[in-house]
Protein backbone atom coordinates (compact mmCIF):
# COMPACT_ATOMS: atom_id res chain seq x y z
CA UNK A 1 0.00 0.00 0.00
CA UNK A 2 1.32 3.44 -0.85
CA UNK A 3 0.25 6.81 0.55
CA UNK A 4 1.22 10.06 -1.15
CA UNK A 5 0.79 13.45 0.54
CA UNK A 6 1.21 16.95 -0.84
CA UNK A 7 4.46 18.72 -0.04
CA UNK A 8 5.26 22.05 1.61
CA UNK A 9 2.56 24.50 2.63
CA UNK A 10 0.31 23.94 -0.37
CA UNK A 11 -3.44 24.01 0.28
CA UNK A 12 -5.39 21.83 -0.15
CA UNK A 13 -3.25 18.79 0.47
CA UNK A 14 -3.73 15.93 -1.96
CA UNK A 15 -3.99 12.37 -0.74
CA UNK A 16 -3.62 9.13 -2.71
CA UNK A 17 -3.91 5.61 -1.32
CA UNK A 18 -3.09 2.61 -3.54
CA UNK A 19 -3.40 -1.04 -2.64
CA UNK A 20 -2.87 -4.34 -4.40
CA UNK A 21 -4.03 -7.70 -3.14
CA UNK A 22 -3.97 -11.32 -4.18
CA UNK A 23 -6.02 -14.36 -3.19
CA UNK A 24 -8.69 -12.69 -1.04
CA UNK A 25 -11.88 -14.74 -0.58
CA UNK A 26 -14.81 -12.81 -2.09
CA UNK A 27 -17.27 -13.89 0.62
CA UNK A 28 -15.04 -12.27 3.25
CA UNK A 29 -14.88 -9.04 1.24
CA UNK A 30 -18.66 -8.91 0.73
CA UNK A 31 -19.32 -9.10 4.49
CA UNK A 32 -18.16 -5.45 4.64
CA UNK A 33 -20.95 -4.22 2.33
CA UNK A 34 -24.73 -4.04 2.71
CA UNK A 35 -25.76 -5.35 -0.72
CA UNK A 36 -29.20 -6.18 -2.06
CA UNK A 37 -29.99 -9.85 -2.57
CA UNK A 38 -30.02 -13.09 -0.64
CA UNK A 39 -27.28 -13.26 2.01
CA UNK A 40 -27.69 -17.06 2.08
CA UNK A 41 -26.12 -17.29 -1.41
CA UNK A 42 -22.39 -16.74 -1.20
CA UNK A 43 -20.20 -16.48 -4.31
CA UNK A 44 -16.98 -18.50 -4.26
CA UNK A 45 -13.91 -16.89 -5.81
CA UNK A 46 -10.49 -15.52 -5.00
CA UNK A 47 -10.08 -11.80 -5.74
CA UNK A 48 -6.82 -10.25 -6.92
CA UNK A 49 -6.02 -6.82 -8.29
CA UNK A 50 -5.33 -3.24 -7.43
CA UNK A 51 -7.24 -0.14 -6.35
CA UNK A 52 -6.48 3.49 -5.67
CA UNK A 53 -8.41 6.40 -4.17
CA UNK A 54 -7.52 10.09 -4.16
CA UNK A 55 -8.92 13.24 -2.57
CA UNK A 56 -7.93 16.81 -1.67
CA UNK A 57 -8.01 18.47 1.74
CA UNK A 58 -10.56 17.03 4.15
CA UNK A 59 -13.28 16.50 1.54
CA UNK A 60 -13.48 12.70 1.53
CA UNK A 61 -16.99 13.00 0.00
CA UNK A 62 -15.24 14.17 -3.18
CA UNK A 63 -12.85 11.24 -3.32
CA UNK A 64 -12.41 9.42 -6.61
CA UNK A 65 -11.03 5.96 -7.15
CA UNK A 66 -10.76 2.95 -9.38
CA UNK A 67 -10.08 -0.76 -9.16
CA UNK A 68 -9.18 -3.53 -11.60
CA UNK A 69 -9.91 -6.98 -10.20
CA UNK A 70 -9.80 -10.60 -11.29
CA UNK A 71 -12.03 -13.32 -9.84
CA UNK A 72 -10.58 -16.86 -9.78
CA UNK A 73 -13.09 -19.71 -9.45
CA UNK A 74 -12.84 -21.89 -6.33
CA UNK A 75 -15.08 -24.67 -5.01
CA UNK A 76 -18.11 -23.44 -3.08
CA UNK A 77 -21.81 -22.56 -3.22
CA UNK A 78 -21.61 -20.33 -6.29
CA UNK A 79 -18.21 -20.62 -7.99
CA UNK A 80 -17.45 -17.72 -10.28
CA UNK A 81 -14.65 -16.25 -12.34
CA UNK A 82 -14.06 -13.14 -14.40
CA UNK A 83 -12.78 -9.58 -14.37
CA UNK A 84 -14.13 -6.17 -13.39
CA UNK A 85 -13.11 -2.54 -13.70
CA UNK A 86 -14.79 -0.39 -11.05
CA UNK A 87 -14.83 3.33 -10.38
CA UNK A 88 -16.29 5.63 -7.75
CA UNK A 89 -16.66 9.29 -6.95
CA UNK A 90 -17.83 10.11 -3.43
CA UNK A 91 -20.32 7.45 -2.36
CA UNK A 92 -21.38 6.58 -5.93
CA UNK A 93 -19.82 3.49 -7.47
CA UNK A 94 -19.83 2.48 -11.12
CA UNK A 95 -19.10 -0.80 -12.85
CA UNK A 96 -17.01 0.43 -15.77
CA UNK A 97 -17.01 -3.08 -17.23
CA UNK A 98 -17.31 -6.61 -15.95
CA UNK A 99 -17.31 -10.12 -17.35
CA UNK A 100 -18.43 -12.75 -14.86
CA UNK A 101 -19.10 -16.47 -15.32
CA UNK A 102 -20.82 -18.97 -13.02
CA UNK A 103 -21.75 -22.60 -13.76
CA UNK A 104 -25.18 -21.48 -15.08
CA UNK A 105 -24.60 -18.02 -16.52
CA UNK A 106 -22.29 -15.55 -18.24
CA UNK A 107 -22.76 -11.87 -17.40
CA UNK A 108 -21.32 -8.89 -19.30
CA UNK A 109 -22.08 -5.47 -17.81
CA UNK A 110 -21.08 -1.82 -17.87
CA UNK A 111 -22.38 1.42 -16.41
Amino acid sequence: MGVKYGTGDETPREHTVSISASGLRIEEILHHFDLLGDDAVSPSALVSGGASVRWSGNRADQMAGSADVTFERIDGELPGSGTAMLGWRGARGTVESASLETPCSVIEMAG
